[in-house]
């Protein structure tokens, strides 16, 4: 009777914002496991998690690698890691000073996201692609600081 290999861990367990650096270790510490089990799924998800890691720590050209093989890696069954894929690319794009790519890439994901019922990733989308507004702030931001652009004062308040 052949042995179950065990569970590879969850990969965004082993994600953190506040430390890239000790995430990115962590994470390609499970490269040999994830290639040897042949699960191109999950391969994808790490190396998608990686990249995440490598812009974090500003990366970029790193990153860019790791996900043009996750590009390569990407079926038609792998919707989810698609949508984390876009987020990335668009997260490398923003971090390279290329917002208008980064902005395409997000509404994108935003959309599959929201069509698969992903509704986290849908929001990290959404959130991602509000930071490039707030960088380019509304001129009227400048003139009227009474301005709401359009808002109820108690949703501005709030």
């Amino acid at each position: 009777m052949k042995a179950t290999p065990d569970p590879l861990p969850i990969i965004e367990s082993l994600w953190s914002e506040k430390h890239p650096g000790q995430s990115e270790i962590n994470l390609r510490g499970l490269l040999p496991a994830a290639k040897a089990r042949g699960d191109q799924t999950y391969l994808a998800e790490l190396l998608t998690v990686i990249s995440r890691s490598l812009t974090m720590q500003g990366k970029t050209k790193i990153a860019r690698k790791s996900l043009s093989t996750v590009e390569r890696l990407l079926t038609t069954d792998m919707p989810r890691v698609r949508v984390m894929y876009l987020i990335e690319r668009g997260r490398v794009f923003a971090n390279s000073n290329e917002p208008s790519k980064a902005s395409i890439l997000w509404r994108s994901a935003w959309k599959v996201a929201r069509d698969l019922g992903e509704q986290e990733l849908a929001n990290q989308a959404a959130q991602l692609h509000a930071t490039l507004k707030k960088e380019r702030p509304d001129i009227r931001d400048t003139h009227n600081p009474r301005d709401t652009g359009g808002l109820k004062s108690s949703a501005v308040a709030g």
